[in-house]
């Protein structure tokens, strides 16, 4: 074939690219390692991906535009390789092809997705600590019989990981990530024009989707040889029509509405049976039916979603009866799937044919490990709750307790009505969106945030985590329950926090951020607890509060702290259990008491809100 030329005539344009995207098993310059295991094969979306370059030099890949695809992927030299056409009918992508050919670009990044990490302390000289090393460290340290340990920074190592594309960049973060021009080579589908690539690729499936896809782990358990790869496996929500109608800035705009819904919580389920679809039809294909609490919910918010975008194009209309399901196979043998039990979807996929496909992950903004090495006492985060209200209290060796806020306070930026702290419907599933290693287990958990204010009033829940992780340093890991006085807080300290920080959060209180998490609920959950300065209730919170229809709920501020004594757990017997019998039976009644005056002071507040509008009307 004859390669095409620059518009100088002067010098052949290569028809693609060929190199090392990611070094394997290496430790980067900002202290990352992507691992694979010797003999295993990369994971990749479903190719073509798209091969994207920066015009100028941006940050997280922001600003680039697709020059050609990615068509191949494979490991060699210790490197994911890859290799695709480039896009020479278009003025971007003949340019990049250009300056790739006389040596002025080719430097890579790998665009990944589907990411599981471990944070690993390092010492000042970059060695590692193992676990158990260094919880022995910080053992000695707080009993007095050994120095502070030294841990100077982290290593993000990468266990799990897919390549959805590789972006070209000027500073990549491996050295050896560069790749090469191709002359006269033919690529992926027997072509080397990126147009007709992207047509083969689509020739099996041409629809559009949006649906919920399950972890990694339970797509592995369901997959069945030969069928359904486990990477496609997903439960459809809405059936979008056929790919072809839908433009790029209509895809887009899609994405942007379905990530407005701000699902910020993976959906846990059970596949409870398995059924033979359209068995008189060409296509009969096995399926396992699956249930998950909210599901429905999530395929109405997006179904409304669609419809409130009026630039969007028509969809087809829906079945009478969503009949939730994960297609295991086309003419496969229903007898063939035996699995059955706990399912969790953590992703929503936007699927386009299979040529544009993007994940948005329903996994929490704060959801990787926290202090992943360190095993902590289970007890220190199940300690009972005190029979008096308690301010934030950090003991000398590190734990961390107290009331966030006092179950039948009134807000004060509400003068006519009492709004008390919500209680948790999901037993704080929101906050507790970190996980720790105990000595009895995994234990999610919550973060506890020093140096920063509170989130803008209007901003959903996935926003106003993101603020606090990206402002503030967390200082302790707790858990949150629903206690008699409120809700109790009990952890620790985490590692590294120097005794300047620990003192700062002595000194402070405590404030809660509640937030609307399903669209258009008014229901409220905890997302976040930070340390403030000075107690009490912004004024121009509270009125943008009020004003956005009870959407948030930001409390700054604790009672002040009590001494108390906690005695030390009786053993179990028959008296003991029926005394803490007893005690819940009285808590009961007593939370009762205080939700019946609550309501009462409610409707004083509205019957004396009434009289004076009354009053002044007349």
């Amino acid at each position: 074939m004859t390669a095409p030329t620059t518009p100088a005539g002067d010098k052949p344009l290569p028809t693609g690219w060929r190199g090392p995207v990611l070094p394997l098993n290496t430790t980067s310059g900002d202290m990352r390692q992507f691992m694979l295991a010797d003999g295993t094969d990369p994971a990749v979306r479903p190719l073509p991906v798209a091969l994207s370059a920066q015009g100028e030099m941006w940050d997280d890949h922001q600003g680039s535009r697709v020059v050609g695809l990615v068509t191949r992927a494979w490991v060699q030299d210790g490197h994911l390789w890859a290799e695709g056409p480039l896009d020479l009918e278009d003025e971007f992508g003949a340019e990049y092809a250009r300056k790739l050919g006389d040596g002025f670009a080719g430097w890579v990044s790998a665009d990944l997705s589907d990411i599981s990490l471990e944070e690993i302390p390092l010492r000042s000289d970059k060695s590692e600590w193992a676990p158990d090393e260094l919880a022995a460290a910080y053992a000695a340290f707080e009993s007095g019989t050994g120095d502070e340990p030294d841990v100077a920074g982290q290593l993000l190592r990468v266990h799990e990981w897919k390549l959805m594309g590789v972006t070209g960049v000027s500073s990549p973060a491996f050295e050896t990530s560069r790749v090469e021009p191709v002359y006269g080579d033919e690529f992926g589908y027997g072509t080397s024009s990126a147009a007709e690539a992207l047509a083969a690729s689509a020739a099996e499936h041409t629809g559009a989707m949006i649906a919920l896809v399950p972890s990694a782990e339970d797509c592995a358990r369901l997959a069945i040889d030969g069928y359904e790869p486990a990477d496609v496996l997903h439960t459809t929500l809405v059936f979008l029509g056929d790919a072809a109608n839908w433009s790029p800035e209509q895809r887009d705009a899609l994405e942007v509405a379905v990530r407005a819904l701000d699902f910020i919580c993976p959906l846990s389920g059970s596949v409870m049976g398995h059924a033979l679809f359209n068995p008189a039809g060409d296509e009969p294909c096995a399926v396992y039916l699956a249930e998950a609490s909210g599901l429905s919910a999530m395929q109405s918010c997006t179904y409304g979603a669609i419809a409130d975008n009026v630039d969007l194009p028509p969809i087809p209309e829906p079945y009478d009866t969503f009949l939730p399901h994960i297609t295991a196979g086309y003419g496969l043998d229903v007898s063939k799937l035996t699995e059955v039990g706990p399912i969790r979807y953590d992703r929503i996929r936007i699927a386009f044919a299979d040529t544009d496909v993007r994940d948005i992950p329903l996994e929490p903004v704060t959801a990787g490990l926290v202090a992943s090495s360190v095993v902590y006492d289970t007890a220190d985060f199940t300690m009972p709750e005190p029979d008096e209200l308690t301010a934030l209290t950090v003991t000398d060796d590190g734990r961390v307790y107290g009331h966030l806020a006092q179950a039948d306070s009134c807000h004060i930026g509400f003068a006519d009505v009492c709004v008390s702290p919500p209680t948790s419907a999901t037993g704080y599933a929101y906050f507790h969106q970190g996980e720790i290693s105990t000595t009895e287990g995994p234990l999610p958990v919550g973060k506890l945030t020093l140096g920063t204010g509170h989130a803008g009033m209007r901003q959903a829940a996935r926003a106003a985590a993101e603020h606090y992780d990206n402002t503030g340093t967390a200082v302790a890991v707790v858990r949150c329950t629903d206690g008699l006085w409120g809700p109790w807080l009990s952890g620790r300290i985490l590692p590294g926090i120097d005794d300047n920080r620990i003192e700062e959060l002595r000194r402070s209180g405590v404030s809660g951020d509640w937030r609307s998490i399903q669209r258009g609920s008014n229901n409220l959950e905890l997302v976040a607890v930070l340390a403030v300065n000075v107690p009490g209730f912004p004024v121009p919170r509270t009125r943008a509060l009020a004003a956005s229809g009870m959407r948030s709920l930001i409390a700054a501020g604790v009672p002040p702290t009590r001494k108390h004594h906690v005695e030390p757990e009786p053993s179990i017997t028959a008296s003991a259990i029926a005394s803490h019998v007893r005690a819940e039976l009285r808590a009961s009644a007593i939370r009762e008491s205080r939700r019946e005056t609550a309501t009462q002071r409610v409707r004083a507040a509205r019957l004396a809100a009434a009289t004076r509008k009354v009053g002044k009307a007349l």
